[in-house]
C-alpha cells in the first residue's frame, strides 16, 4: 500500500495537490503500513504538513481482527501435528495492526496464542520503501534535505523483529534470565512446542493494565509513587544493565498484579517483539551526553551529541543551541530543587513540547536521530505513565545511578 503512496506523492502537480493526494490515500493504510504511519506520526509529528500528520495521528487498529475459524486455519498451517488445545477462545483478547491475542488452554495451562496476520511481513520493505518516498517528497517541499535512510532502515529493523516471534521468544527468555535477579518483574514463560516464527505461546499472566489498576484501586499516594518507581526503573534496568530495551511505551505492554500482596504488586511485561540492543560503548557515550548535559559544557555537550549523531554538522549554529536547550530541559525533573519531582507538571509538558518543536522547525538536514529514537520513544512513555500514575518522586539517588552505574558488559 505505502508503496502505491509513494508513487503517487513522486508525481507533478502543485504543493497543495500533492499533500491532498497523501492524505487522502494515508487514510486507507491497513496492516503494517498502518503500524508505519502510526509511527511516523510521532516521530515527525513537527517535520510534516499537519495535515499530514492529522490522518497519520488518527490512524486506528481496527477493523482486522479475524475470526476464530481463520486463526484456527493459520494454527493448521503453522503446527505439525496439530496439538491438543484443552480449551480455546474464539473472541481475541486483544487485535493490532500486525496480529490478534488469542486465550487458550493446554496440558492444564492457562496461555496465550499470539497470531500474526498472513502477508504482514512480506509487505514491511515495500511498505518502508513506499513511505520513504511519501516522505521525502514533503520534506523536500518544506524546504529541507534530510538523509533519511538511517532514520528507516531503523524503522524496517524494528518491524521486521517485531514479525519474527522466534526472536520474541528469544527475548522473552532474555528477560526472564536477566529479571529474575530483580525482585518485582514478571515474564510470560514461552511454550517452545507450541512457538512458531507466526505463532508465540505464552503462559497467560494476570493483572491489571495501569490505568485499570489506578480506577479501581484507587491506590495511595506513596503507593502510586512505588509503582511508578519500578516503571521509571526499566529504564535503568534494560539500558544501562541489560543492554536491551523493550522500546514501544503502549501502557497495555503492563500489567499490574497485586493479588499476592496489595501494597507491593509485581509488574509484568509484555509485549518484547521491538527490543532493540544497544552496546556497552554506546551506553557509555550516552551516559557522558547525561553528565555533560548537567554540567552545561556546551562545546564538549555539543560535540557529544555530534559522537552520537543526534544532529547533523552542517547545522546552524542556532540550531545546535536549540539542540541544547531541548536537553537541558528535558533533564529538569532531575534538578535538585524539584524535588520530589511532580510527574503532573504542566509547566515541564509544555516546555520540553516547546523546545523539541522550535528544535524541529529550525532543522534543515537532521532527521530523527536513529540511535536514540527508539530509547526515547520508550523514556517518553515511563514518564507518561508515571504522570497517569500522578507520582511524586525524589529523582537524587535516581540519577546517581543512570549517570555513575557500571555499563554492563564493561
Amino acid at each position: 500500500m505505502a508503496a502505491r503512496l509513494g508513487a503517487q506523492a513522486a508525481q507533478g502537480g502543485s504543493q497543495r495537490e500533492q499533500i491532498q493526494g497523501v492524505v487522502e490515500s494515508l487514510s486507507k493504510l491497513k496492516g503494517a503500513a498502518m503500524k508505519l504511519g502510526q509511527t511516523v506520526s510521532v516521530e515527525m509529528r513537527d517535520l510534516l504538513p499537519p495535515e499530514v500528520i492529522e490522518v497519520l495521528s488518527s490512524l486506528q487498529d481496527q477493523g482486522s481482527a479475524l475470526s476464530g475459524a481463520q486463526i484456527r486455519e493459520i494454527l493448521q498451517k503453522e503446527w505439525s501435528p496439530y496439538p491438543e488445545l484443552e480449551a480455546f477462545s474464539e473472541a481475541p483478547l486483544a487485535s493490532a495492526s500486525i496480529g490478534q491475542v488469542h486465550a487458550a488452554r493446554y496440558r492444564g495451562q492457562e496461555i496465550v496464542l499470539k497470531v500474526q496476520f498472513p502477508g504482514i511481513a512480506r509487505s514491511i520493505e515495500s511498505d518502508i520503501a513506499g513511505m520513504g518516498v511519501i516522505l521525502k517528497s514533503l520534506l523536500t517541499l518544506s524546504g529541507r534535505k534530510m538523509a533519511l535512510e538511517p532514520f528507516l532502515e531503523e524503522l524496517a529493523q524494528i518491524f521486521k523483529q517485531e514479525t519474527d516471534y522466534l526472536q520474541e521468544a528469544s527475548f522473552l527468555k532474555e528477560y526472564a534470565q536477566h529479571f529474575s535477579q530483580w525482585p518485582g518483574y514478571r515474564i510470560p514463560q514461552v511454550i517452545d512446542e507450541l512457538t512458531t516464527p507466526r505463532v508465540l505461546a505464552m503462559t497467560r499472566e494476570r493483572g491489571l493494565k495501569p490505568l485499570d489498576w489506578v480506577k479501581l484501586r484507587q491506590p495511595s499516594q506513596s503507593l502510586r509513587d512505588r509503582v511508578a518507581a519500578r516503571f521509571l526503573d526499566l529504564y535503568e534496568l534494560e539500558f544501562f544493565r541489560m543492554g536491551l530495551v523493550q522500546t514501544d511505551p503502549n501502557f497495555a505492554n503492563f500489567l499490574i498484579d497485586d493479588s499476592v500482596d496489595r501494597q507491593n504488586p509485581t509488574l509484568t511485561l509484555l509485549d518484547l517483539g521491538a527490543s532493540k540492543r544497544f552496546e556497552p560503548v554506546f551506553v557509555s557515550e550516552y551516559r557522558r551526553l547525561l553528565q555533560l548535559t548537567r554540567e552545561g559544557s556546551h562545546p564538549e555537550l555539543l560535540e557529544q551529541c555530534m559522537k552520537l549523531s543526534l544532529l547533523d554538522p552542517r547545522e546552524s549554529a542556532e540550531t545546535q543551541a536549540l539542540l541544547v536547550e531541548l536537553l537541558q530541559t528535558a533533564i529538569r525533573p532531575f534538578r535538585p530543587e524539584l524535588q520530589p519531582f511532580d510527574f503532573r507538571d504542566a509547566d515541564y509538558a509544555r516546555d520540553t513540547r516547546e523546545a523539541a518543536l522550535r528544535l524541529s522547525q529550525s532543522c534543515r538536514f537532521s532527521p530523527p536521530p536513529r540511535n536514540i529514537l527508539f530509547l526515547h520513544r520508550k523514556l517518553g512513555g515511563l514518564f507518561n505513565l508515571a504522570k497517569a500514575l500522578e507520582a511524586q518522586i525524589d529523582l537524587t539517588a535516581y540519577w546517581e545511578r543512570l549517570v555513575s552505574q557500571p555499563t554492563h558488559g564493561v
